[in-house]
């Protein structure tokens, strides 16, 4: 507010000091420069008996100065002069001071009103640059809180799922280890119950363990909260063991048979194999907490928990395994965003791979997960890319080359760098993702970088 009136304090003083000098030509110019003639002992000081008369160029240069309207004020003042100064001194020269000032006239319109147009034009061109210098400025400020919220977008995406991340890795170690079939369910439990600990939505919860017999135990390996008795008889969670299919208790599956149901949702451990391990009693959660989001969370953990317990139990191969990896960490950022990318890049071998494999895992962002593929020869990398489509993807890349070109004076092409992105949005098309990764060459194993 204070600098737009500054600015038009100072356009109000300009225009002033503007108008005094077009008052001053147009009406002192037409009487100091006949006058100054005149001194000089001319006789014909409005040049009527020459070949051209010059003088009429004092009005004329008013109007291209100025406007119509001040060459017209100056004709008028040299007008008088001349009529004055004719039939006082030159009144034979009369009819040559008409035609002098008839075409005048007819010079000073036409010049002024070419040079108002002008003048519009350059005030309009003039606003149209100030707005757009405006919208500039605006769409920059738009663009620094978009990469603001952008950042605070991932920020959050890392405290959780980074944490969750990290959390389902060291699950995922402590499996490793030679244990029984009961003893590595108990652990995983219990690695889980920490893990949902962090989740202050979820109130109370159980888990009951499901013998090969498909019976379900009377009681709890594991739980949060205070949980009632004889849960595991709760007819929510039989349908979900009868049908292994997460069961979500709502208005519309609201019905006689669940009517004296304690549970809100039963969600199933169930791994690639459809074996059934054990299920996810919910008992109680917030009620702005009880989303579809969070039960796919649930759901997510409860088949990764079961996927780990049938690899520990029945190793597979490091690309199932990858697999199962990969799929989990795309389905927990789509159940946050709606769109994510998966970046395959191929380092072929050279004396600076290590190098050019550093450069790539400090050049992600945070809430990126990263795979290295031990290979035998070359390296690649699998970069999970959340919140990116198609163009982001591609602009990614080309950031990233001008800073690979900078740092290591050489571009992707000629170090036979490679990139094969795979993009999802809302779900992840685990037909898709299997295909993709069995495009990557064979390698020995996978290590999750961070």
């Amino acid at each position: 507010m204070v600098i737009n009136t500054l600015v038009f304090t100072a356009d109000f003083k300009n225009n002033i000091d503007a108008d005094k000098t077009a008052l001053f030509e147009a009406v002192l110019l037409p009487l100091i420069i006949p006058s100054l003639i005149w001194l000089l002992g001319r006789e014909d000081i409005f040049f009527l008996q020459t070949a051209f008369p010059w003088m009429i160029f004092i009005p004329v240069l008013a109007s291209s100065r100025y406007g119509t309207w001040y060459g017209l004020l100056s004709l008028f003042v040299f007008s008088f002069v001349c009529l004055l100064y004719v039939t006082q001194f030159q009144w034979g020269m009369i009819d040559n001071a008409i035609q002098m000032l008839s075409g005048s006239l007819l010079l000073v319109v036409f010049i002024g009103e070419i040079t108002q147009r002008w003048k519009r034009r350059n005030e309009e061109q003039i606003k149209q640059l100030r707005d757009c210098r405006q919208s500039t400025s605006q769409s920059e400020q738009a663009l620094q809180l978009l990469h603001i919220s952008y950042s605070q977008l991932e920020e959050e995406m890392v405290t959780t799922t980074q944490s969750l991340a990290g959390s389902l890795r060291l699950l995922e170690i402590s499996l490793e280890q030679p244990r029984g079939r009961k003893d590595r369910l108990i652990l995983a439990i219990k690695k889980m119950r920490s893990i949902l600990q962090q989740y202050d939505w979820l109130e109370a919860a159980a888990f009951y363990h499901i013998n090969k017999e498909g019976v379900i135990r009377e009681t709890p390996i594991g739980g949060i909260g205070v949980i009632p008795d004889n849960l595991h008889q709760d007819p929510l969670l039989i349908e979900a063991v009868k049908s292994k299919k997460s069961i979500k208790l709502n208005q519309k599956s609201l019905s006689e048979d669940f009517a004296d149901s304690q549970l809100q949702a039963a969600i199933p451990l169930i791994d690639n194999n459809h074996h059934l391990w054990g299920v996810l009693a919910i008992n109680r959660m917030t009620s702005s907490a009880f989303t579809q989001q969070n039960l796919n969370l649930l759901a997510l953990l409860s088949s990764y928990v079961a996927n780990l317990l049938s690899n520990a139990q029945h190793p597979i191969s490091e690309t199932k395994l990858l697999l199962s990896e990969v799929s989990t960490a795309v389905d927990i950022v789509l159940n946050t965003v709606r769109s994510v990318t998966l970046m395959t890049v191929e380092i072929p071998p050279s004396a600076n791979e290590q190098e050019y494999q550093a450069f790539f895992a400090s050049k992600v962002r945070g809430a990126n997960r990263i795979w290295r593929l031990q290979k035998k020869q070359g390296i690649t990398v699998v970069i999970l890319l959340p919140l990116f489509n198609a163009d982001n993807s591609v602009q990614w890349q080309q950031n990233l080359e001008s800073t690979f070109i900078k740092q290591f004076g050489t571009d992707f092409a000629e170090e036979k760098i490679q990139f094969n992105p795979l993009h999802f949005r809302k779900k992840a098309d685990q037909y898709a993702l299997k295909s993709y990764l069995n495009h990557i060459s064979e390698f020995s194993y996978a290590h999750l970088i961070r």
